[in-house]
C-alpha cells in the first residue's frame, strides 16, 4: 500500500523582492510534518500573464505535488 502526502498551507510571508514565500505542512501517514516554503517572485504577480495573489497558494501547492512524486518515499498526495 502507497503512502499519502498530506499538504497543508500554512500561509505566505512577503519577500525582500516583494514576491511571496508560501509556506507549506508536508506529512507522510505516521510521520511528523515538515515545513517548506515555495518562493514566488514578484514578477509572476504582474503583467498579462500574472496569477492573482489569491491564486498563489493552490499554485505553490499545484507545483509542490509532481516533485513530492519523485521521491519515493511520497508516491501519492492530497490536500488538506
Amino acid at each position: 500500500m502507497k503512502d499519502k502526502a498530506t499538504v497543508r498551507y500554512m500561509g505566505y510571508r512577503t519577500l525582500p523582492d516583494g514576491g511571496r514565500g508560501f509556506d507549506l505542512s508536508i506529512a507522510v501517514a505516521g510521520t511528523h510534518a515538515n515545513m517548506i516554503t515555495i518562493e514566488a517572485s514578484a514578477g509572476l504577480f504582474t503583467g498579462p500573464d500574472r496569477i492573482a495573489i489569491q491564486e498563489g497558494a493552490a499554485s505553490a501547492m499545484k507545483r509542490c505535488g509532481p516533485a513530492l512524486r519523485r521521491i519515493p518515499r511520497f508516491p501519492t498526495m492530497h490536500s488538506a
